[in-house]
């Protein structure tokens, strides 16, 4: 046990070199340097997680809101990730506004390799 001690108390980070420098640690900087550092790293993660959740609930609601309005059904869990659901979709809008272009048609030259010399 007394070698992991050892090791923890020489293994410090970049961090806590930049911040506190090299030399005895009397006080135990460098561990709370670290373990500040781990903090702010989980609390990253867990707002990054907390932020992505969020915004995909907002954006599942809208869509089933769009697919609600558009055919006039109620929306399933299904019905956001189903081809043939988003396909009658695209229909409604299409017939809605048919001057905007939802899905743009592909020409050959979309698989054709560039003439331009790179």
């Amino acid at each position: 046990m007394e070698l992991l001690v050892r090791i923890n108390a020489h293994g410090i980070g970049l961090l806590g070199n930049i911040f506190i420098g090299g030399g005895p640690d009397p006080d135990g900087i460098r561990a709370r340097v670290d373990l500040a550092m781990h903090l702010i790293g989980i609390t990253a993660i867990w707002v990054w997680v907390v932020v992505l959740g969020i915004s995909s609930w907002f954006v599942a609601n809208r869509m089933r809101r769009k697919i609600k309005s558009d055919i006039g059904k109620s929306v399933g869990d299904g019905d956001l990730t189903s081809l043939e659901t988003w396909m009658k979709v695209d229909e409604v809008e299409k017939e809605k506004n048919p001057v905007r272009d939802w899905a743009p048609e592909s020409s050959i030259s979309d698989y054709q390799p560039s003439k331009r010399d790179l």
